[in-house]
């Protein structure tokens, strides 16, 4: 089904049926309602899309709010696109009782993102938690023989923080060294960073224009950081074009590093040379070149290659803050009312799955496995906060990871007993600190996350929301794929539908997605069911302001 947004007639009430103009027979599937009650022969504005049908708004009826719902829907569409993922491998593994989700999001880029047990608050199960981006590299060191190192003025030093414990350096300007590569399609430097490195000139297979990863000599003096007295235009020995490696750098965290050069080669053997210029940033106090190695990584590379590093581009969550429903829940009868659902409490795990491929298996502590489509399953009771022993619900949730929808979430709650939910969050998406500082929910405004005040953002009815490094590449999305259905029309979300927190104190930025919240309340009761279906998605883009453009 095209993405479309269209006219149609209403042609049965319940289970809701549309006709759409111009066809001759009413559409027999499932139709997701955000207007409110319909009558048969109600014009209805809709939207036709790949996950369902989605009416948006009643001819005559609040055209503000059709308008909303419409620019939301775009809004999302054009940054699901921005955000595609251009790998094509997904993979699990197993560390101890958790696993990690990891998908290829660009070439040899990862998004990772754990499903962590708990057993706390009367909980046994698993669920999302930590996230991070990182570029999966293999690294040969400074001393093996595929480097061959000119004659003066190298020398090998020792420091706990550098790759293996070793940092090969030399400060003679013209003196060089030449990596030969095993077969890679992209390459770079395990680097030694210093407060006394010093600019020294990449060349990629002889070319010194092809480290297309490190900025050009022209690009470090209009940044301020290299003095315009080193181009040749102005008598030094630099062409603007020329690429450089900077081994400036401050701290432990810059004493191991990984700084592709090159990527997208051609699979074959590759040649790196660094040649040491005699030029400096301002703030160093020497012209030194450092490295502790090489990398590299081929097409197959992945996180379950033999020796592979998974280097952190980005931490995007690790505060333990919840992605799957919570709920506040009191039973009929009884007076305590309590947070229930995933972390929240009083849920344990029946069942646990994982399917690679299609095919059911079980994974050795330690194991990592590529594929074209991860599944996990699980089913959970969910307790009554007030009586352990008795389950008010069932549930049964399935993450499917893919290379190009991301992460898929599904989920169902069967409700077994009368009660009556005070707060419900469908879904949620937490990410750390302030690393992603800006956001929209899509359809509205982009907010500023830096507060750290415990403001609700850009509360509106929408079906997606995104948020982004305005100085930095990553960006992560959250949208609800059948809208209507998950947040049962937006009837009881009281004064909230869908918001970003900027918690207070700084710790999480946090999407939620509200179904029930005050001053509105839903009773629960055998035979009612949630059925829910989500999508999470991490991005690595050139540059994550094109996002607010």
């Amino acid at each position: 089904m095209t993405d479309t947004w269209t006219w149609a007639t209403v042609t049965q009430a319940s289970p809701l049926r549309i006709k759409v103009d111009g066809d001759t027979t009413a559409l027999d599937a499932t139709t997701d309602n955000l207007v409110g009650s319909l009558a048969v022969d109600d014009r209805v504005r809709v939207h036709l899309h790949s996950d369902g049908i989605i009416v948006t708004g009643l001819q005559g009826g609040a055209g503000g709010a059709l308008a909303a719902v419409e620019s939301a829907a775009k809004d999302r569409a054009r940054i699901e696109r921005l955000m595609q993922a251009t790998g094509a491998r997904v993979a699990v593994g197993r560390r101890g009782d958790d696993y990690d989700l990891y998908q290829e999001i660009s070439a040899g880029v990862w998004w990772k993102i754990a499903l962590g047990y708990t057993t706390t608050s009367g909980n046994a199960h698993h669920s999302l938690e930590a996230a991070s981006i990182g570029r999966t590299v293999l690294t040969v060191a400074a001393a093996d023989g595929s480097f061959v190192y000119s004659a003066t003025g190298w020398a090998t030093s020792s420091n706990a923080g550098s790759f293996a414990g070793l940092y090969t350096k030399n400060s003679t300007t013209g003196q060089s060294f030449t990596w030969t590569t095993p077969s890679a399609t992209m390459v770079g430097l395990r680097a030694f960073r210093a407060t006394n490195g010093g600019y020294a000139l990449a060349e990629v297979d002889g070319d010194v224009t092809r480290a297309t990863l490190l900025p050009t000599a022209q690009e470090e003096v209009n940044a301020g950081r290299l003095a315009s007295t080193a181009l040749v235009a102005n008598g030094g020995t630099l062409n603007p074009t020329d690429r450089l490696y900077d081994s400036y750098g401050f701290g432990p965290p810059a004493y191991d590093d990984v700084i592709p050069f090159a990527q997208g080669l051609t699979e074959a053997t590759h040649t790196i040379t660094l040649t040491v210029t005699g030029y400096k940033r301002t703030a160093s106090t020497d012209v030194r070149l450092y490295l502790s190695g090489g990398v590299y990584a081929d097409a197959s590379t992945s996180p379950a290659t033999a020796g592979v590093t998974n280097w952190p581009l980005a931490t995007l969550n690790d505060t333990g803050s919840v992605y799957e429903y919570a709920i506040t829940y009191r039973r009929d009868g009884r007076t305590l009312t309590e947070w229930v659902g995933n972390r929240h409490g009083s849920e344990v795990e029946t069942s646990f799955t994982i399917a690679v491929d299609g095919v059911t298996r079980s994974l050795a502590d330690g194991e990592i496995v590529t594929a074209s489509i991860v599944q996990v399953s699980r089913t959970t009771n969910l307790s009554n906060p007030d009586n352990a022993a008795e389950v008010i619900a069932t549930g049964s949730l399935t993450w499917s990871l893919t290379p190009q929808n991301a992460l898929d979430v599904a989920y169902s709650i069967d409700w077994t007993v009368p009660g009556r939910v005070y707060t419900s969050y469908i879904a949620m998406y937490p990410t750390a600190g302030n690393i992603l500082d800006k956001g929209r929910v899509c359809g509205g405004q982009d907010v500023t996350l830096t507060a750290d005040d415990g403001s609700a953002n850009g509360n509106t009815r929408s079906d997606s929301t995104v948020m982004w490094n305005s100085g930095g590449k990553a960006a992560v999305m959250l949208t609800v794929r059948n809208l209507g259905e998950a947040v049962g029309s937006w009837r009881d979300s009281g004064d909230r539908s869908m918001w970003i927190e900027d918690r207070l104190g700084g710790s999480v930025n946090k999407v939620y997605v509200q179904r029930v919240g005050s001053p509105q309340n839903t009773p629960v009761d055998s035979g009612v069911a949630w059925d829910v279906r989500l999508n999470y998605r991490a991005a690595w883009l050139p540059s994550a302001s094109i996002i607010g453009d």
